[in-house]
């Protein structure tokens, strides 16, 4: 079965709504008859949330953009790159990402142009955009 997004929302027993999003192949929520009782569950996942601390409570299944860590393949911290002084995710551009993560490529490369040689100068890109632009001219008619 495949993974899904659901929204859940929920009143827990102090009167506190309060809400989140989950990812998993199933998902039920199982009322306890007032405050003390209820509780969200998949079973294929071995999950239980709130249990005996709800009020209420209910869920809907949403797009998977609210739940990247469902989608396959997903980094939550992928490798970057230092484009015009600031981090990009290397699949943003498909550049090859010399830095590890967005912390290591913050600290590379602070938008103060505090490049460690690893870093796309602004002036580079021009040039080569430049070039491009010289060869597509050239040969694209």
């Amino acid at each position: 079965m495949a993974k899904k997004c659901f929204y859940l929302t929920w009143v827990d027993c102090g009167g506190t709504p309060g809400s989140a999003f989950v990812c998993a192949e199933d998902l039920a929520y199982l009322p306890g008859g007032g405050c003390g009782g209820g509780y969200f569950s998949s079973v294929s996942n071995n999950y239980t949330a709130g249990t005996a601390s709800e009020q209420s409570g209910s869920f809907v299944q949403v797009s998977m953009v609210n739940c990247p860590g469902c989608i396959p393949g997903y980094d939550p911290d992928p490798p970057c790159d230092c484009i015009n002084g600031g981090c990009v995710p290397k699949t943003t551009y498909g550049t090859p990402g010399v830095f590890p993560n967005i912390a290591a490529c913050e600290a590379g490369c602070a938008k103060n142009s505090n490049c460690t040689g690893e870093c796309v100068d602004p002036a580079e890109i021009a040039a080569h955009r430049q070039a491009l632009n010289t060869l597509q001219s050239k040969f694209c008619r």
